[in-house]
């Protein structure tokens, strides 16, 4: 861990990644991925403190990439700031971690260039919904990546499927639950390629016999298929069609996805 990165972060946050020697790995393994990253990690009120943005209630943890305006700092080419509630998990920690690893080992980013050209709420919806679409995509990946160096365990399993069965149980009840009207279809996609097997088989347990849980898997099966087989390509491609499908024109938010990222290379190296 680059002593200079340390300081800028929460010295409680540092202690938790230095005591657990996966997770000092994996935040190693990104700092060589991605050379020309300063990363730090800080706590959810610190970065309301900073941006006056409050996220609490709606994210265990979340990460930003930002090109530096100020370079006084690092000499470094990109800020990847990895933001974490009070009560997150090892493995929340991990996650957003992952995000980052991912990315350096190929996997498509999304890039946003500069806010959106325009602060309608249809390109406001249409720039969430594109950022819902590569989560659904990267998140198996992460999953995966993290069973595989024992960062994941079942507390975080029954946290998605508590929580996802009540927004369920909820829309099913009243459609107009969220205001997001896309974001139950995310949602399902999501967790029906996050969940084990088992947990999805007691979802469709549980609501199979209600119509309205028929239509909503209905509209899922004429969407883009989700990848069997994950690989960045495969990734990539998926949401893409995604975009395609609901008509989501990155010029109109300033986004780019791309594998080849600006953000895995140095501008400063020409």
């Amino acid at each position: 861990m680059n002593p200079d990165f340390e300081k800028q972060s929460t010295p409680s946050l540092i202690k938790i990644i230095k005591d657990n020697p996966n997770l000092l790995t994996l935040w190693n393994e990104v700092e060589y991925r991605l050379p020309n990253y300063f990363l730090h990690i800080i706590t959810m009120s610190q970065y309301t403190q900073i941006t006056g943005v409050n996220r609490a209630q709606t994210h265990y943890g979340f990460c930003k990439v930002a090109p530096f305006r100020n370079n006084e700092l690092t000499d470094k080419d990109y800020l990847a700031t990895i933001v974490i509630a009070p009560d997150a998990l090892i493995a929340d920690i991990g996650h957003e971690l992952m995000h980052l690893y991912i990315h350096g080992i190929g996997y498509p980013f999304v890039i946003f260039n500069s806010k959106p050209i325009s602060d309608s709420i249809e390109i406001l919806e249409m720039d969430n919904l594109a950022t819902r679409i590569h989560d659904i995509a990267v998140h198996p990946v992460i999953d995966r990546n993290l069973t595989t160096i024992n960062l994941f365990d079942n507390q975080v399993w029954e946290r998605m499927f508590r929580n996802y069965s009540n927004e369920l149980q909820s829309y099913l009840k009243n459609p107009n639950y969220f205001n997001d009207k896309n974001y139950i279809v995310i949602r399902t996609i999501e967790l029906q390629h996050r969940l084990p097997p088992e947990m999805w088989q007691q979802i469709e347990t549980m609501f199979k016999e209600r119509p309205s849980y028929q239509r909503l898997l209905d509209k899922i099966k004429q969407l883009p298929c989700f990848p069997g087989n994950l690989s960045p390509q495969s990734v990539y491609k998926y949401i893409t069609d995604m975009w395609k499908y609901y008509r989501i024109k990155p010029e109109q938010l300033n986004l780019d996805l791309t594998i080849n990222s600006p953000l895995l290379q140095n501008p400063r190296s020409s």
